[in-house]
């Protein structure tokens, strides 16, 4: 999420989401596929006034009290993350990047025994990002002072995929190393 070293590059950020009308109604986005989505309608059923869009494995959408579990589905995602006021995700790149990009609240939860999981919350806690572990009573007072809070993390990271192409292919045309990325200024 930062430039921890010269050859550390900013997350690429997709055009839905650099060209989408944010808002917020809100709601929060949650999507944790390591969680079992009766586990998540439970637990977010003790923050009553607080609504969540749940997205899941499931075959049909369905409510249950402040939960909306819904399918899978990649415009149903951005559609509630773009008008959420937070995301609540598991521990990998992009969505909390486009999180932490798009200013929107954000709390994480890596994936047990997961290095990457693990490396990328604490890079989100240097940050200020809250993390939680598991869906128990110390994860809902993260989640409590999550949904309480204000704190938000805005970043802005520079639209470079088109260079990064080019230089990959610079590199094969010349050829050097293809990842050597030494020539690309992009922080």
């Amino acid at each position: 999420f930062s430039r921890y070293d010269d050859f550390i590059l900013p997350p690429i950020i997709r055009k839905e989401i650099r060209n989408a009308t944010l808002e917020n109604k809100g709601h929060y986005t949650v999507y944790l596929p390591s969680y079992d989505p009766e586990e998540i309608v439970s637990f977010v059923n003790q923050f009553q006034s607080h609504q969540f869009h749940i997205f899941a494995r499931v075959d049909e959408s369905y409510q249950i009290g402040n939960a909306i579990v819904k399918t899978v589905s990649v415009d149903e995602y951005l559609d509630s993350f773009r008008t959420c006021e937070g995301l609540i995700c598991g521990a990998g790149f992009e969505a909390p990047s486009e999180a932490i990009y798009c200013g929107k609240k954000l709390l994480i939860s890596p994936i047990k025994d997961q290095y990457e999981q693990a490396a990328n919350a604490k890079g989100a806690q240097l940050l200020g990002i809250k993390v939680f572990e598991s869906l128990d009573a110390s994860g809902a007072l993260t989640w409590h002072k999550f949904l309480s809070s204000k704190d938000l993390v805005r970043m802005e990271y520079p639209d470079y995929a088109e260079a990064l192409v080019k230089c990959i292919v610079k590199n094969v045309e010349e050829g050097n190393e293809y990842d050597d990325i030494s020539s690309l200024e992009v922080w």
